[in-house]
C-alpha cells in the first residue's frame, strides 16, 4: 500500500498539511490533496487513487456527497 496514491480532501489547509506529513512519516510515496470536492472528483475519476481520506463537513457540496459519486463510479479506490 505504501506506493498507492492517497487523495486527501479537506477544506482546512493545516489539516491537510498535517496528513500529508504524516504520511510521508509513515514512508506512503504519494499524497495528493486538494481543498474542494469537485476537483478530487476529477482526480478520482482517472482510476489511480487507491485511498480517499475526506472531511465530510464542508462548504458547498461535502464529503458524503463525494463519498456518493465515487461509489456511481465502481473504481477500486477505498
Amino acid at each position: 500500500m505504501k506506493n498507492e496514491k492517497i487523495l486527501i480532501v479537506d477544506d482546512e489547509k493545516p489539516i491537510r498539511e498535517y496528513l500529508e506529513r504524516t504520511l510521508r512519516h509513515l514512508e506512503y510515496k504519494t499524497a495528493i490533496s486538494t481543498d474542494n470536492v469537485e476537483k478530487a472528483l476529477e482526480i478520482l475519476k482517472k482510476g489511480d487513487i487507491s485511498l480517499l481520506l475526506t472531511d465530510l463537513h464542508m462548504p458547498g457540496k461535502s464529503g458524503m456527497w463525494l463519498f456518493e459519486e465515487l461509489g456511481k463510479l465502481s473504481l477500486d479506490t477505498q
